[in-house]
């Protein structure tokens, strides 16, 4: 959750390792989280049942970031599509091409990277807000123990 916050205040000018150091820091942060909910269900499920359980876990994760890549695509989409109109040289910001944006003068160059890192703002912020409920909501989840040996 805080990486994200951390990436809404990235700019167009913000130094590469940086955002390679901070995306690093999100992926480790991803992949470890990924194994908790499987490594609880599979512990809260009968024997017989862990297989039906981890496979519920995985359709959950999938449908839940179909939605929310849905939801961060719409974000992203009206916030470029509100500061469109405002960089010369750019009619239609879904046809700007890389030699068509190799071919604008340095401002404008300037303002389409501001215009994407200001875009990115809002889907950042949003993120972390989803962290944030998803987060809260595992805070409430009821503690169950886990096994402390094999059952026979």
């Amino acid at each position: 959750m805080t990486i994200f916050f951390l990436f809404s205040f990235l700019h167009a000018g913000t130094p590469i390792p940086l955002i390679g150091f901070m995306m690093l820091l999100q992926g480790m942060s991803v992949g470890f989280g990924q194994q908790v909910p499987v490594i609880g269900v599979q512990n809260a499920a009968d024997p017989r049942d862990v297989g039906a359980a981890t496979g519920a876990v995985t359709l959950t994760r999938m449908a839940g970031a179909s939605i929310a890549i849905s939801v961060y695509g719409a974000v992203l989409s009206s916030g470029v599509a509100r500061h469109v109109s405002t960089i010369p040289g750019v009619g239609n910001i879904a046809e700007l091409t890389p030699s068509a944006l190799a071919s604008l003068p340095e401002s404008s160059r300037l303002l389409v990277a501001d215009l994407y890192a200001g875009a990115f703002h809002h889907v950042f912020l949003t993120m972390s807000l989803t962290i944030g409920i998803g987060f809260i909501a595992a805070m409430l989840l009821k503690n169950n123990r886990l096994p402390s040996g094999m059952k026979g």
